[in-house]
């Protein structure tokens, strides 16, 4: 019996040296325990690659949104009494019977009439020859509504579109002067024109346009309703 047990021992003893050499030997990519090394320093990596993503994808969002943000911001509104007080003295400002703003869009309105006017200031020492001089001298109406509508544009920059209404010798003369469409017309900004004598009003507009004959009638026919 001893002798068998101690064959036994040495059987068991051999084995296990063997195996212990063939797990030296063995490529360290076949061992168990590097694959789980691996997995463990791989996975927060596979992983943190969606959260990148949906972040940059989010800081993009936001920044595309941001423009329209922007566009929320509300127009300035027009300066009530700096309109009238500043439209009250354009040509023919003494027989203004109403001015007002409404949505940044002006409105000036003239008397119908002298005895209307009369009416409204029974105490004013003007005649009907002074109040016909306004009106009837060198195209004067026409000169009116072609300038001073445009002249209230550039002076207010907030005004969407300007009105005027002037009744004279049974007709009545009106504009409807939206900005955008006389900016068109005139193929530059009116709001960007400087006033003065060397100013580019007087160079880019009222020269070429309101103090030339056939410019200004064009302009008239094409915004001023006649009835």
């Amino acid at each position: 019996m001893c002798i068998y047990g101690n064959r036994l021992v040495d059987n068991l003893r051999g084995h296990y040296i063997m195996a212990k050499k063939e797990n030296v030997n063995k490529p360290f990519y076949k061992k168990w325990w590097v694959w789980v090394i691996a997995a463990i320093v791989l996975f927060p990596i596979v992983g943190g690659g969606g959260e990148e993503e949906t972040t940059e994808k989010a800081t993009t969002d936001v920044k595309e949104e941001q423009p329209k943000e922007e566009k929320k911001e509300e127009l300035k509104a027009v300066d009530q009494e700096a309109f009238k007080s500043y439209a009250s003295n354009i040509t023919g400002g003494t027989f203004i019977k109403n001015i007002s703003v409404t949505d940044n869009k002006g409105l000036v309105e003239y008397y119908g009439s002298f005895e209307e006017y009369k009416q409204a200031n029974p105490n004013s020492n003007l005649t009907e020859t002074d109040y016909k001089g306004y009106f009837e001298t060198g195209d004067a109406i026409e000169k009116i509504l072609v300038s001073e509508n445009t002249r209230l544009l550039r002076q207010f920059p907030e005004l969407t579109a300007t009105s005027m209404a002037l009744p004279y010798g049974g007709k009545t003369y009106s504009i409807d002067l939206e900005r955008k469409e006389v900016n068109e017309y005139l193929g530059f900004k009116v709001e960007e024109l400087t006033p003065g004598a060397d100013g580019s009003w007087n160079k880019d507009f009222n020269d070429p346009i309101v103090y030339d004959d056939a410019n200004r009638k064009k302009f008239f026919g094409k915004f001023v309703e006649v009835k």
